[in-house]
């Protein structure tokens, strides 16, 4: 991290505070509480390598006098989103995590839907794939029906009517199929062409789950993600990649660093990085100040 640092410093004496437009010297301010959050040895142990990389890039564009309207705004984005991220991976840090899975669980069975295990999970998608992968339209009832004959051999204990209905609701929550509605008869289910290949029902499953754990407060690593739905550590990136998407629409950021100073305050042995959400509110305001249009560049 003295890497960053040094480019820190070398951002605020790149010109002289007197000659800067109050706006760029708020916005040079900016930059530097989010360059402060990566100061604590704390964080330089747990902060993906991704991030310092950020960082250390967004500490070498300070604005000038004649600095665009594009490029406030693009650093203004990029400054918010690394705070994003460092409060999230702060919080996962410092959050329980059995007590955060078990939870997990009991939010995605409150939704109607069950997550089996990984190999199991599996099957069952592929077997959604084999039944509805060529445009074939089957009620709800047959679908289960058929997977369940398919797997009771193999999971006896695991694959129930019940159990794989289950799993089939994650994808009805996705938007996976479309609904042909008939008279006086159940509706047929047809999976959506965009989803008849096994990588891209899969990855709509694993964004629902995680959804779904967002909208209950709850976050978890890539690395956990992972762990959880595959049994590996090889999906860390696909994970990534879901989180960012969904925290980008559904995970406000004042939600994120309340919840992250909540777990902070019930960890007493942290009190020395309860500081950092001082600098968190802030970036927050800034976040609510560009939403409702106050910063504005002519």
């Amino acid at each position: 991290m003295a890497t960053i640092k040094n480019h820190s410093s070398q951002s605020v004496n790149y010109r002289s505070k007197n000659h800067q437009h109050p706006i760029e010297l708020e916005l040079n301010e900016k930059i530097q509480l989010v360059l402060s959050l990566m100061k604590s040895h704390e964080l330089e142990h747990f902060c993906p390598h991704a991030i310092r990389r950020k960082m250390l890039a967004l500490s070498r564009c300070p604005l000038g006098p004649d600095s665009h309207q594009d490029d406030r705004m693009k650093i203004m984005r990029t400054v918010i989103a690394l705070g994003n991220r460092v409060a999230f991976e702060l919080l996962v840090k410092h959050s329980n995590s059995h007590r955060i899975i078990s939870s997990l669980w009991v939010a995605v069975r409150n939704r109607g839907c069950q997550f089996l295990g990984p190999a199991i999970q599996e099957e069952v998608l592929k077997l959604v794939i084999l039944a509805l992968g060529d445009g074939t339209q089957l009620t709800r009832k047959v679908l289960v029906l058929y997977i369940l004959q398919r797997m009771e051999k193999i999971y006896p204990l695991q694959a129930t009517k019940t159990s794989v209905g289950h799993v089939v609701q994650i994808l009805y929550r996705a938007s996976c199929f479309e609904i042909i509605k008939r008279p006086g008869e159940s509706c047929l289910m047809q999976l959506k062409e965009q989803y008849r290949k096994y990588i891209d029902l899969r990855r709509e499953h694993d964004a629902q789950i995680i959804s779904m754990a967002l909208e209950s407060g709850i976050r978890l690593s890539p690395e956990q993600w992972s762990s959880l739905l595959y049994g590996d550590q090889r999906h860390k990136s696909h994970m990534q990649s879901i989180i960012d998407k969904l925290n980008a629409t559904n995970a406000p950021f004042d939600r994120l660093v309340d919840q992250l100073a909540k777990t902070l305050a019930e960890e007493q042995d942290f009190v020395h990085i309860a500081d950092t959400i001082v600098h968190f509110r802030r970036l927050v305001q800034f976040e609510q100040h560009i939403e409702d249009g106050k910063y504005r560049y002519y």
